[in-house]
């Protein structure tokens, strides 16, 4: 499956992008081994051993970016420092690894922006100085920061470059909530305004890559929060959202 839409991503001009995710669901709480390994842990030797083995058989493929952490920063928010360091630890390990093998594969983690900036935890970006080639972050501002675009810090993002000033910059995930109809808290309109500002927004950091979350909303099913599922640019019934028009205007984004 996955040779098969790297193959498709290629012939249609896109970039592959392959994140690997080995923590518990979107809460990020824990380590989520698969079942047959005895180990829970990121310090347990097994867990370690089938971490890198499978980080060697993604990079194989060869994609053009591969995660090999997702917003692993909330290990932290869910207490569990522990895991976090033993991550830390075996991220290094794994990135010697892979770069030993597959040398031009670029490689890189994701942290929640928006967790970093509410729990002030930015030295621990300097962890993973050895453990990466781009610094990912993912942000969802009216879900953890503001309600409105124009509440946002005018250097909400660009402040990331007081911690990575020359270090190589990636947007992983982003999105702007768009709420329910009828909804009181968000609404297409302040989805266009949020990407209309967004090349004001990341003036400053010059990312690598921005990276839309999902084109279409999502299912009920996917989660019972029924603003998260809004994130979208396209509703589910294919219908396009006044964002459409200016995220594929957006020349910054090509």
């Amino acid at each position: 499956y996955l040779r098969e839409a790297l193959q498709r991503s290629r012939e249609n001009g896109f970039k592959f992008f392959l994140h690997f995710d080995p923590l518990t669901g979107m809460t990020r709480e824990a380590p989520a081994p698969p079942s047959s390994i005895q180990g829970k842990s990121f310090g347990d030797p097994d867990v370690r051993e089938a971490f890198k083995n499978r980080v060697l058989e993604l990079a194989a493929l060869k994609p053009d970016i591969l995660g090999i952490g997702i917003e692993v920063n909330l290990l932290i928010l869910n207490n569990n420092q522990k895991e976090f360091d033993y991550y830390a630890s075996l991220a290094e390990e794994t990135y010697k690894l892979a770069k030993e093998r597959y040398p031009s594969q670029t490689i890189t983690i994701s942290f929640s922006w928006d967790i970093m900036k509410r729990q002030k935890n930015f030295d621990i970006l300097k962890k993973f100085k050895n453990s990466l080639d781009v610094y990912s972050f993912t942000t969802y501002p009216n879900i953890f920061t503001a309600p409105r675009p124009d509440l946002l810090p005018s250097d909400f993002y660009s402040s990331i470059r007081k911690y990575l000033p020359t270090e190589r910059v990636g947007i992983s995930e982003i999105s702007w909530f768009s709420g329910k109809e009828g909804s009181e808290e968000s609404s297409e309109e302040l989805q266009v305004e949020f990407f209309q500002k967004l090349p004001k927004f990341m003036e400053k950091i010059s990312p690598e890559y921005i990276t839309i979350f999902f084109f279409f909303d999502l299912p009920a099913s996917f989660t019972a929060d029924e603003k998260f599922n809004t994130g979208g640019i396209i509703k589910l019934d294919g219908t396009p959202k006044k964002s459409w028009e200016i995220i594929t205007g957006l020349k910054f984004l090509r």
